[in-house]
């Protein structure tokens, strides 16, 4: 249902305001793209993860 709306939202548009609303979302994914990247780990942080993977028996 979204993406009819969409679409009928998109046909009255000429070719510049859809290039310009491309850019403009383009731009956004970019951004957001850039705020998860993983973090990168350290060896301590590597090594808590081991012993927390292990559980309370040790194994």
């Amino acid at each position: 249902m979204t993406s009819i709306l969409t679409l009928l939202r998109l046909l009255p548009m000429t070719d510049g305001y859809k290039d310009a609303e491309i850019l403009a979302l383009r731009n956004q994914l970019a951004a957001l793209q850039g705020k998860l990247d993983k973090p990168t780990l350290t060896w301590p942080d590597r090594a808590l993860l081991a012993v927390f993977q292990q559980g309370p028996d040790g194994e």
